[in-house]
């Protein structure tokens, strides 16, 4: 998040050297161990974007490793959608709702926006490829949860399913 090499890109190198196979570019900030320690926590609704690269275009594998959680999909209207905050290198990173800001974060207000906007939920109990162009959110359904995600980025243009066979022949 601040721009500092952690080192963990090359603690993470055995998992990562087989996702290079796959596409060359990941986002370091995205990509690691995500890690929940009550079901009280969230991945508030956003999507993910890339403004620093030639290709905007990007997708998510997750592992899940221990605890469990859900990913929920909403209705994604350019007019409800805001870049809230830039990164430590002066990117944003992802979109989100007008609505959580303007109603708050957790409150009934702001849940019943999302229930109406609610297009679909995967179980995330399996390996899996997400679109993150999509809004989304992860609700943590056991805890503790973690997750290792590598968010590949800068993806010349190529559809979700073509993507996701590259993936499954390549992994």
């Amino acid at each position: 998040m601040t721009g500092e090499d952690t080192g963990y890109e090359a603690i993470y190198d055995p998992i990562l050297s087989q996702h290079r196979k796959v596409h060359p570019h990941y986002q370091f900030r995205s990509t690691g161990f995500n890690t929940a320690d009550s079901t009280e926590k969230d991945v508030f609704p956003h999507t993910d974007i890339d403004q620093n690269r030639e290709h905007s275009q990007g997708y998510n594998i997750i592992y899940p490793v221990l605890g469990a959680s859900r990913l929920d999909y909403f209705e994604t209207l350019e007019d409800e959608i805001c870049l809230p905050e830039k990164n430590a290198q002066g990117y944003y990173y992802y979109h989100e709702f007008k609505a959580q800001s303007q109603m708050g974060q957790g409150t009934p207000e702001f849940e019943k926006f999302l229930a109406d906007r609610k297009i679909g939920e995967i179980i995330i109990d399996k390996p899996c490829l997400i679109d993150t162009d999509i809004m989304h959110r992860v609700i943590i359904t056991e805890a503790p949860r973690c997750a290792f995600v590598t968010r590949w980025n800068n993806i010349p243009a190529i559809d979700f399913h073509s993507f996701k066979d590259r993936v499954e022949s390549i992994l």
